[in-house]
C-alpha cells in the first residue's frame, strides 16, 4: 500500500503534514513511530518524555479511511495509550488538522480520544471559504480601500520558484526583519524552505508583492491537501506600509487558489497562550477579508 497515496487522496483527514514524504525532510531526527491498523494510520514520535504528533509538523494524528467506524478510532486510541504508557512515557500530545481540511465533516475521532480522558486545548483560527467569495467585494470597506490603494499605487504579485535563490533569499530578510519585531526567529532555516519548495513543489509555494521590483510583501503557502490551503509566514516591508501590500496580496492568493478551485483558504491562528487570549486586532485583520472563526484543537492525556 502507498500511505502517502492514501493520506492525500482517499483519507478522510489526512494532509501534506501527514506523510513520510514530509516528515523525512526534517534535519532534526526524532524518534518516529508509525502505528498502523486496517484504515487507520498516525506517526508518532517521542519529545520529553511524551508520546507527540510529529514535533516537525503543523498537523498530526491518525489519518483514517471514510470506511472506518468509531469502534475502530476507539480501539486505536486505546492501543496508543496501552503502547505508551509500555514503553514508561508519561502521555500522549497530538494536534489534530482544522476541519476545513477533513473530506467529510466528521467529530468520532475527537470523541474517542475525549472518552479516553484527553483534554482539548482549542485555539482560533481563521478561513476564507473560497467557492463564493467575490474578491474586493467580500472585504470590509477598509480592507477594500487599502486593497485599491495599492492597485493604484502599481504594486504587482508573482510566485517565485524554489530554485529562484535570489529571490527566496529577500523573502527571508524580509520575513526575519518582520520577525525581529516580535523577538521570534523563523521556524525554518533558508535553506530548509528552499529544499521544501524542490523537494514538494507543488505543495509549497511561496508568493511576493513587488513596488518598482522591490519584494514589499510575501507569504509561504502551503496546500494541505485538495481540500484547501494555508498560510504560513505572512510578511511586509514596514516602509512601504503605506501602500498596504499585505491587503494586495491576500486579494493575490484568494483569486489564485480560487482558480486552482480549493476550498479553503486558511490564514492561522489569531491566539496566544494556547487559546487562552485573543488578539482582537490580527482577527479583525483577518476578518476584514472575509474570514470567519475556525477551531483548532490540541489534545494531550498525561498519566
Amino acid at each position: 500500500m502507498d500511505l502517502d497515496k492514501f493520506i492525500m487522496q482517499d483519507s478522510v483527514n489526512g494532509t501534506i503534514f501527514h506523510t513520510s514524504k514530509f516528515l523525512s525532510y526534517h534535519f532534526y531526527k526524532f524518534k518516529d513511530v508509525l502505528f498502523g491498523v486496517k484504515g487507520i494510520y498516525c506517526t508518532m514520535a517521542e519529545q520529553d518524555g511524551m508520546l507527540v504528533s510529529h514535533p516537525g509538523s503543523s498537523y498530526g494524528g491518525p489519518v483514517f479511511a471514510p470506511s472506518v467506524r468509531y469502534s475502530d478510532l476507539y480501539s486505536f486510541i486505546s492501543m496508543l495509550v496501552r503502547d505508551s504508557k509500555k514503553n514508561g512515557l508519561a502521555g500522549i500530545r497530538m494536534r489534530l488538522a482544522p476541519k476545513v481540511f477533513w473530506r467529510e465533516q466528521r467529530d468520532d475521532l475527537d470523541f474517542a480520544l475525549l472518552q479516553h480522558g484527553f483534554s482539548s486545548e482549542e485555539e482560533l483560527s481563521s478561513a476564507i471559504y473560497l467557492p463564493t467569495h467575490k474578491g474586493s467585494m467580500d472585504f470590509s470597506s477598509s480592507a477594500r480601500g487599502s486593497y485599491v490603494k495599492g492597485v493604484r499605487a502599481g504594486l504587482t504579485s508573482r510566485e517565485i520558484g524554489g530554485r529562484d535563490s535570489d529571490q527566496m533569499a529577500r523573502f527571508y530578510l524580509l520575513l526575519k526583519q518582520n520577525l525581529k519585531k516580535h523577538d521570534v526567529t523563523p521556524t525554518h532555516t533558508l535553506i530548509e524552505l528552499i529544499a521544501l519548495r524542490e523537494m514538494l513543489p507543488e505543495y509549497f509555494r511561496f508568493h511576493q508583492v513587488f513596488f518598482e521590483g522591490k519584494i514589499i510583501a510575501g507569504s509561504m503557502v502551503v496546500v494541505c491537501n485538495d481540500q484547501g490551503v494555508h498560510t504560513f509566514y505572512l510578511c511586509q516591508d514596514y516602509d512601504y506600509q503605506k501602500l498596504r501590500p499585505m491587503n494586495y496580496l491576500m486579494y493575490s492568493l484568494i483569486k489564485t487558489y480560487q482558480g486552482y478551485g480549493y476550498k479553503y483558504l486558511n490564514l492561522g491562528i489569531s491566539t496566544e497562550d494556547s487559546g487562552k487570549t485573543l488578539n482582537g486586532g490580527l482577527l479583525r485583520f483577518k476578518e476584514g477579508f472575509g474570514a470567519k472563526g475556525v477551531i483548532r484543537r490540541t489534545y494531550t492525556l498525561k498519566y
